[in-house]
């Protein structure tokens, strides 16, 4: 857990927003990540609280992704995948940061435990996982930051047909949220192949992970379809594209300051 500058445990008065980011080790130090490149998450947040660029730091719970041994993983069904998808199992990842993780982290720490001040972040499958944050447990999270996500046609589908409703914080047979349920906010991005600059093979800067150059550019498909299914009911989102990016942490960790930005920045 990371907390923000200026937190006081004796303060009871100062409540913070959480955000609850998913391959947690690969966001703050080297060492821990296992591509030996991070986000320096919580570096950019200090830089942009000190700039004044956002309003406030949240309490960060990096909770870290299942690592297997290579050597003895099954190399088509990585335990991630499963932990962060659309099935029973990522449904019981989420009851865990919901109902287990969440409830130890509101009572040891002074944070406000509001749906509407709870976020999720993460990329590629974890950025998938961010946003069925939102629409398995709008009870709990409210926010997602979802960068690289790997949405696929199931998920799209059902946000087309009946799960926007939840997106717009809609109950069942209501026409306008009610005041205890505000809309979801939603932050995508995406690098990939664009017409003004396209992925490098190879980068030397990227260390230990090639960045899977085609990885993003073959997501955008993906991404696409759901910012049609949103747009078809009025959602709203916001959509960065970083033209040239690579897949891989050193990529994410170079703008993570734009969700940052979105979701707690003083002009939204």
């Amino acid at each position: 857990i990371w907390l923000p500058p200026g937190y006081d445990s004796r303060d009871t008065s100062t409540r913070y927003p959480t955000l609850y980011v998913h391959d947690g080790q690969n966001m703050m130090d080297m060492e821990l990540s296992w591509t030996n490149r991070c986000w320096d998450l919580g570096s950019t947040l200090t830089r942009l609280l000190d700039a004044g660029d956002i309003e406030v730091a949240p309490i960060v719970i990096m909770v870290d992704n299942c690592v297997e041994n290579p050597m003895t993983a099954n190399p088509l069904i990585r335990r991630r995948w499963l932990e962060y998808s659309d099935t029973p199992i990522g449904e019981r990842y989420l009851e865990y940061l919901a109902d287990e993780l969440k409830p130890l982290v509101d009572e040891n720490f002074h944070t406000n435990p509001a749906p509407e001040f709870t976020s999720s972040m993460g990329s590629s499958m974890g950025g998938l996982v961010s946003f069925l944050a939102v629409l398995r447990r709008p009870d709990v999270f409210r926010n997602c930051l979802c960068l690289s996500p790997a949405f696929q046609v199931p998920l799209i589908t059902e946000v087309a047909v009946s799960g926007w409703r939840v997106l717009k914080g809609l109950g069942e047979g209501e026409e306008a949220p009610s005041p205890a349920r505000t809309p979801a906010r939603i932050y995508l991005d995406n690098g990939g192949d664009t017409d003004e600059s396209k992925v490098p093979l190879i980068d030397l800067f990227d260390g230990m992970n090639p960045g899977y150059f085609w990885l993003d550019t073959s997501l955008q498909a993906g991404i696409d379809a759901m910012m049609g299914a949103l747009k078809l009911h009025g959602i709203p989102f916001h959509f960065v594209r970083a033209p040239g990016a690579r897949h891989n942490e050193r990529a994410w960790g170079k703008r993570v300051d734009r969700p940052l930005r979105f979701l707690y920045g003083r002009a939204r």
